[in-house]
């Protein structure tokens, strides 16, 4: 086996199923709606209609943020209730006593709260793959080596699978050179966006800025001129290459030494203000482009600088709109994800992409030898 593959070659084995539901502090009931459990339970039912036993490994918190995780018991028992079947509790310390029957289901230690998580501990990966016969990745969210654990376990030479939802998503990304597409450039990370819009731009319908990539065109408060010109330019590129780029009517920016905040159209952002969310012309004006008849809508990453609740609103508009549109959507990066999941609208999306390999994979739109999307 060269790499991951389908389910169908998982016939009566005993399957280790690695998946996440990472930033979530969750009740039981919004677990259950939530669209990374649903993709595990899909998983799971096929591998049990194919008589396999299951061992699932949820993370559930960031190792570094207390109180941000939901009681694995919880997870259990959420399991237990959609799947109709009983789902075993084993803590990661008993499971080479604990046999792995065929047809049975355990759920083991959260991956993401225990120190493997900070550090590849070979014990502890080996402790997870007592008695299992192949892995099966689930998440998009962090699957490729962002997480110690998930490397730990693609380096432990036990052959890998994919899940329904990276199955789903190996064909779509495929199909994705054909497709026309709207594109939203937000969050800090600039570069990694711009080569997002680059190779994605012979199918680029529009593309819609947020406060980062705005105080680069339009800002007098320059923190790196080559920076700013260099934005200005990959902007102007896609301009001439006749791609819709949607440049704002009004901004809020915000007067650090006078402690305030205000609505302005784009040329009249004074040299001591800082563009910090996108304004309701300005949402307006994407959510009207939402609406055309695009074949997919990605979101690379918050609007405005959704940390401070006084700049959040036009991430949240636009996602509340992206949530309501009859095209494919699509959110790329932890932070437009987060806002998502704030907002209770996590599920409403196809898909959800945070992790390198796969977001390489995205801004190339073809699928590189060593990427797990394969």
């Amino acid at each position: 086996m060269n790499g991951p593959q389908g389910l169908k070659g998982l016939t009566k084995k005993s399957v280790l199923i690695r998946s996440d539901l990472i930033w979530l502090g969750l009740s039981k009931m919004e677990l259950k709606r939530h669209g990374t459990f649903r993709h595990c339970i899909e998983t799971i039912q096929v591998l049990l209609s194919q008589g396999c036993s299951v061992r699932v490994l949820f993370a559930i918190g960031n190792p570094f943020l207390p109180n941000s995780s939901v009681c694995m018991r919880t997870v259990c028992q959420a399991l237990a209730t959609a799947l109709e079947c009983p789902v075993d509790y084993v803590p990661v310390s008993e499971l080479a006593k604990k046999e792995l029957k065929l047809g049975s289901i355990q759920l083991t230690d959260d991956a993401c709260i225990s120190e493997g998580e900070k550090n590849v501990s070979q014990r502890l990966v080996q402790q997870w793959l007592q008695k299992i016969d192949a892995i099966v990745l689930v998440s998009l969210n962090n699957w490729d080596t962002h997480y110690a654990s998930t490397k730990g376990l693609k380096n432990s030479g036990v052959p890998l699978y994919l899940g329904k939802s990276l199955q789903s998503f190996d064909y779509w990304i495929k199909t994705l050179p054909g497709k026309k597409i709207g594109l939203l450039l937000g969050g800090s990370q600039v570069a990694s966006q711009l080569d997002l819009a680059k190779g994605l731009s012979s199918n680029l319908a529009y593309v819609g800025l947020g406060h980062v990539f705005l105080s680069a065109c339009f800002s007098e408060h320059v923190f790196d001129a080559l920076f700013d010109q260099s934005v200005v330019d990959a902007l102007n590129q896609l301009s001439l290459d006749k791609k819709n780029v949607l440049y704002p009517y009004e901004v809020v920016v915000y007067d650090e030494a006078l402690c305030r905040s205000r609505i302005c159209v784009i040329h009249d952002i004074g040299p001591n203000e800082q563009v910090k969310d996108i304004c309701l012309r300005t949402v307006d004006q994407i959510i009207d482009r939402i609406k055309e008849d695009v074949d997919v809508v990605i979101c690379a990453g918050v609007l405005g600088q959704y940390s401070d609740p006084r700049f959040a609103r036009g991430t949240d508009l636009v996602l509340q709109a992206l949530a309501q549109s009859k095209s494919e959507t699509v959110l790329v990066g932890k932070d437009i994800i987060s806002a998502a999941v704030l907002l209770g609208l996590s599920d409403q999306f196809d898909y959800l992409i945070e992790g390198t390999e796969v977001e390489r994979a995205l801004i190339s739109g073809v699928v590189s030898e060593d990427s797990c999307v394969i």
